[in-house]
């Protein structure tokens, strides 16, 4: 079809503006050779020269790898016979090793010759995957491409902002340089998405909502925004199959990408009325759990999409719980913060929100952005309430007191005992919101100003 042929032209493009930056242009260069040989192979075959001696797939069984060097020593080992689904379980391991933090002997020995020997060798097994991946991708189906599409988000999240230095981990530091590059001014994280973008684009419609939602968050988890020539975007082809299917979506479907599409700033009205309604339509929201409520809220005031039917429906599910205990510091700071920047006027639920804080034992689950956000939002919102306010005026004048986390023996808090983790943003939005709801707290507003006169100047303000 038309749309077909399209979609490959514009893989095409995609492909050949990315064989301009490091990795990618030797994958390209690879694929390229393989696909000489190939048809020399097969141009002999046709003459009865030569056999097909492809290895079949044959995938290891990688469930009882400890280490990343481990999982990746048997994929490399295996790596001609990987089916999709077996590079697929490969990424989706070695993204779940980088959340816990995993450590491995190559660490130990990094200042030894043996050490960087071994980090040589991991590096490139990791890049022979890496080829082998893309090499394929085109082969997986809706299932396997929403995996390890979102296996590499979450790894390019876990090795750093390309934006800012790679992280110090060996582990990091070699995924770091594979998928997003170092020198490159186009990085390969990027490139690596737009050809994921380009080979779903012919089977988008074989995708559930399960799989469609998936790949949706894997693109604004990594905030890749993959552009066509004529200005449109991936995620305007991806609402285009998610709305018709909208009924099909489970709540965390729902709120995964909605908050993909506020993340990376992809308007589309269209698609968040569509799911307002099919929200605001449901007789409860009992599937909604705290963290799809936040996020549904947050995604629609990021994304300046108003619908008062949803957000009443939000308030009215939250206000009616028993316990708030499932909501972290960082639900009730983009609840707060999405309420009172919609302007959707709900005094029950901050009442609710405030009551529930003011109950806790302290506050240093809290981080410096969330209990600025939350003060800002009561003052934006015009909604009162002194105990919250002095809770967390309260907690804010005692950071940096060392007597008082050695009285309770509170070590893991004091990497945030002192203002020196506010940035002047957090410290200029709490001032004006104690400020406008005529909030006093004088040893509040010492303990900011003696903050601030300690600094030799206030450039950063």
């Amino acid at each position: 079809s038309i749309m077909f042929q399209l979609s490959r032209s514009i893989g095409r493009r995609w492909m050949s503006s990315s064989l301009d930056c490091g990795i990618v242009k030797k994958w390209g260069e690879q694929r390229l050779r393989r696909n000489y040989a190939f048809n020399v192979h097969n141009a002999l075959q046709s003459r009865g020269f030569a056999h097909d001696v492809r290895p079949p797939f044959q995938d290891p069984d990688m469930r009882n790898c400890r280490t990343i060097e481990e999982t990746t020593q048997m994929a490399y080992d295996h790596v001609e016979s990987l089916s999709p689904r077996g590079m697929a379980a490969f990424w989706s391991l070695i993204s779940k090793f980088l959340l816990k933090g995993n450590r491995g002997y190559y660490v130990k020995s990094t200042n030894t010759h043996h050490g960087q020997m071994q980090q040589q060798i991991m590096a490139q097994q990791l890049e022979k995957i890496l080829f082998r991946t893309f090499d394929n991708i085109e082969a997986f189906n809706c299932e396997y491409l929403a995996r390890i599409t979102f296996s590499f988000a979450r790894i390019v999240k876990n090795v750093g902002n390309p934006a800012k230095r790679p992280p110090k981990g060996i582990h990091h530091q070699i995924l770091h340089s594979l998928l997003i590059g170092n020198n490159s001014s186009e990085k390969n994280h990027r490139i690596l998405f737009r050809h994921i973008a380009s080979a779903s684009i012919p089977i988008l419609p074989e995708f559930d909502s399960r799989y469609l939602s998936n790949l949706i968050y894997a693109y604004g988890l990594a905030e890749c925004v993959p552009t066509f020539d004529d200005g449109s975007t991936y995620f305007d082809l991806l609402a285009i199959e998610a709305i018709p299917n909208l009924e099909k979506f489970n709540a965390q479907d729902l709120s995964n990408m909605l908050w993909s599409y506020a993340k990376v700033g992809a308007s589309n009205p269209p698609l968040f009325q569509e799911v307002g309604d099919i929200i605001g339509a449901r007789n409860n929201l009992d599937e909604f759990n705290s963290q799809a409520l936040s996020n549904t809220a947050w995604a629609y005031a990021t994304a300046e999409e108003s619908h008062p039917q949803l957000f009443n429906k939000i308030s009215d599910r939250i206000v009616s719980l028993n316990t708030l205990g499932e909501f972290t510091s960082q639900g009730f700071s983009n609840i707060a913060w999405a309420y009172a920047t919609a302007d959707e006027s709900q005094p029950k639920l901050f009442k609710k929100i405030a009551d529930h804080i003011i109950a806790l034992h302290n506050l240093d689950e809290f981080y410096p952005q969330q209990l600025s956000n939350i003060v800002w939002a009561y003052a934006t919102a015009k909604e009162s309430h002194p105990k919250l306010f002095k809770k967390i005026a309260d907690h804010i004048i005692v950071l940096g007191n060392v007597a008082r986390f050695q009285e309770v023996g509170d070590i893991i808090g004091s990497a945030r005992n002192n203002l020196d983790e506010f940035n002047p943003q957090h410290l200029s939005n709490i001032a004006w919101a104690y400020a406008t709801l005529n909030e006093s707290h004088p040893q509040l507003f010492k303990k900011v100003a003696e903050h601030i006169i300690v600094h030799d100047n206030l450039e950063s303000f």
